[in-house]
Parts: C-alpha cells; sequence; structure tokens
C-alpha cells in the first residue's frame, strides 16, 4: 500500500508563540508528516520549524509571502520538489497567495494499512 501523510496548520502569526511552540513540536514529533502545509508563517516560526523538520525542506524563494504568510514542508527522503508556486488570487495583501508545490516520490512507498486510530498527544505540562 503507498501512503503519504498530510498535514496542515495555521500559526496564527506569533500570538503566544512562547506557550504553542512545545505544542508544535510534539505535535510534528510525534506524527511526522510528509508533507506540512502552513499558514499565518512568520520569521519566528519559520526558524523554529526549519530546526525542528530537520528530514524536511520547504520552498525557498526570495518572494516575501514564503517567509511571512505560508510555506510547504516536506520529506527529502520521500520527495522530490519539482516545482512550486504562489498564485494571486487577487486577495487585498499582496503576500496572501495561493501556495503550491508539486513532487514527485523518490521511492516507492510502502506503509503497512493504518487500522487503528492515531496516537493522542500527550499533555501539556
Amino acid at each position: 500500500m503507498t501512503r503519504l501523510s498530510f498535514a496542515t496548520c495555521n500559526l496564527w502569526l506569533t500570538q503566544k508563540w512562547p506557550a504553542r511552540a512545545p505544542a508544535l513540536e510534539r505535535f510534528v514529533t510525534l506524527f511526522n508528516p510528509d508533507v506540512l502545509c502552513l499558514h499565518e508563517l512568520q520569521p519566528a516560526t519559520q526558524a523554529f520549524l526549519d530546526a525542528t523538520l530537520k528530514e524536511h525542506e520547504r520552498v525557498q524563494d526570495p518572494f516575501p509571502g514564503w517567509a511571512n504568510e505560508s510555506n510547504i514542508y516536506s520529506s527529502r527522503a520521500l520527495l522530490e520538489r519539482l516545482e512550486y508556486g504562489a498564485a494571486d488570487v487577487g486577495h487585498p495583501e499582496p503576500e496572501m497567495r495561493l501556495f503550491w508545490t508539486r513532487a514527485a516520490a523518490q521511492v516507492r512507498l510502502r506503509h503497512p494499512p493504518r487500522r487503528h486510530r492515531a496516537p493522542e498527544l500527550p499533555a501539556a505540562q
């Protein structure tokens, strides 16, 4: 069976970031999604995720929206990024776009079928 895991997360800019950072770290460490799509990204949260997701790469592009709005992290071991973009959809804020990426699997993916619920996150301390 071929399986890729995807997750999306709205980071709420940097509101209450020191209190939320440990929960995000637990989430990405526990679930380790193959692709992680982020919204309301900021340089501080991007630096945190770069350090946490060492086995992933993100889109690195001079368009400021990739650092100040959204980005897409993907597993280096599983996916090869073929192309990416930030489509203008007419939003009044110029850095807000429809961010996308197209990738190809680098290896044949083999994962056992998941017949159980995902583990629950540990309670925050």
